[in-house]
């Protein structure tokens, strides 16, 4: 059994998520003043740690192993924000 489950994400260039092994990140959007992460998870696997990679728009990204996971817009701060998750 699969279920989808949110993890927020906080403001940081680099955010380590723990969530349940071969969990697939779905969709990332604000939830009120947070960024959240939306994944399809099966919850008896063992939880590990992933790394993500916020970069704004118009921010230099380093040469890294990226995939990018989504897009969502700040409306409070007016900027927008692209989630990558690092060595995926």
């Amino acid at each position: 059994m699969r279920e989808v489950w949110k993890f927020p994400l906080g403001y940081s260039d680099y955010v380590w998520v723990s969530m349940p092994e071969g969990a697939e990140p779905l969709h990332i959007d604000m939830d009120g003043p947070i960024p959240m992460l939306w994944a399809l998870v099966n919850p008896n696997n063992a939880y590990v740690q992933r790394k993500f990679r916020f970069a704004g728009t118009g921010h230099a990204i380093q040469d890294e192993d990226l995939k990018y996971v989504g897009t969502t817009r700040d409306e409070e701060l007016h900027l927008v924000w692209h989630l990558f998750e690092v060595n995926p």
